[in-house]
């Protein structure tokens, strides 16, 4: 496999797999693979050149992601923790914040024949400033989930390049499948 940095410039496309798996590709050359444990499970390895990381969600009322090195048994890296009322969140490391995940504006995203745009979700640096852009596509009739990686040229000498590529995409797969919280999201305060 070769490392996603050295393909930061390529167009690069998530495509569902089989059996809950999902390839990071530049070309046909496999950059990134994530494969859910059990069918109907949360937990997910990544593989990237440099290694691989655990995806685990835990909690039931406002779900975090564990990251960890490895496998299940790895040490812990880092965890996601999403907002009260939105998808959005922040990967937290041992010494704090490190980088935000957002919801953006639709961004043109290379749309194949059959494919119909979904929602684009980044990673920004804590100053909101974008470094990877995620456009989710939705591939008809199979309904396939894929999408399409950006990589801005700031964020493609980062040490965490290979992590917020996979956990990025395994978050999008949890919103796909509906398992991030128990709540709809909410975009205006309740009334009084």
């Amino acid at each position: 496999m070769r490392a996603i940095r050295d393909c930061a410039d390529l167009p690069l496309h998530w495509r569902e797999g089989t059996l809950r798996s999902y390839r990071l590709l530049a070309g046909e050359e496999t950059l990134a693979l994530i494969s859910f444990q059990r069918l109907a499970g949360t937990t997910a390895l990544a593989e990237v050149a440099e290694g691989r990381f655990c995806f685990e969600r835990r909690g039931l009322w406002l779900p975090q992601v564990a990251i960890r090195q490895d496998d299940e048994r790895g040490e812990e890296l880092a965890i996601f923790e999403p907002q009260l009322w939105s998808r959005d969140g922040v990967l937290i490391g041992l010494h704090g914040p490190l980088y935000r995940w957002s919801r953006v504006h639709e961004r043109r995203a290379e749309e194949g024949e059959g494919t119909v745009p979904g929602p684009c979700w980044e990673w920004q640096d804590l100053t909101e400033r974008p470094l990877l852009h995620f456009n989710q596509l939705i591939c008809l009739p199979h309904m396939r989930m894929s999408g399409v990686l950006t990589i801005e040229p700031a964020a493609a000498g980062l040490s965490l390049l290979p992590l917020l590529a996979t956990l990025g995409w395994y978050l999008l797969v949890l919103y796909e499948h509906g398992a991030t919280r128990p709540l709809p999201e909410v975009h205006s305060p309740l009334p009084h």
